[in-house]
């Protein structure tokens, strides 16, 4: 009689088991199903970037302005990255995109976003960032 019972409660709570799980894989099937899907989740949109902002401070032994400001480099980073799909490699250029303090080492920093994800990704070349590249990505859909 003891393994009887033994039989009819391990069937139940296989049983049990079974329904659980199928029912855990269901909300995660209608999950995904439900949630929209950014077909544009991949496309990368330029926040802002900047060249030289560890020289803010940096006075030019040879009188040249310092005109290090946040997002001086917004435009070129834009023109060259802003829509592109996946990944975009951007040259740092001091020639390009101007030296805005002279006789200082500068860095890089890019923030963009990826599709219409609100969270902003961020991109650092420590100084001298001219000569280097930063990559920007975005993961496929």
């Amino acid at each position: 009689m003891g393994s009887s019972i033994g039989r009819v409660l391990f069937m139940v709570i296989g049983g049990f088991a079974v329904v659980a799980i199928s029912f855990f894989a269901t909300m995660q099937i209608l999950d995904y199903w439900l949630t929209p899907q950014d077909p544009n989740a991949n496309v990368i949109h330029v926040v802002d970037a900047s060249y030289g902002l560890a020289c803010k401070d940096f006075v030019s032994p040879s009188g040249r302005p310092n005109l290090v400001k946040l997002g001086n480099v917004t435009a070129a980073l834009t023109s060259a990255c802003d829509n592109a799909k996946t990944t975009c490699l951007f040259a740092v250029d001091a020639v390009q995109i101007g030296d805005p303090a002279n006789g200082c080492s500068k860095d890089f920093v890019a923030n963009w976003r990826c599709g219409g994800d609100q969270r902003v990704h961020q991109f650092y070349l420590t100084p001298e960032a001219n000569g280097r590249s930063a990559l920007l990505s975005c993961p496929a859909p």
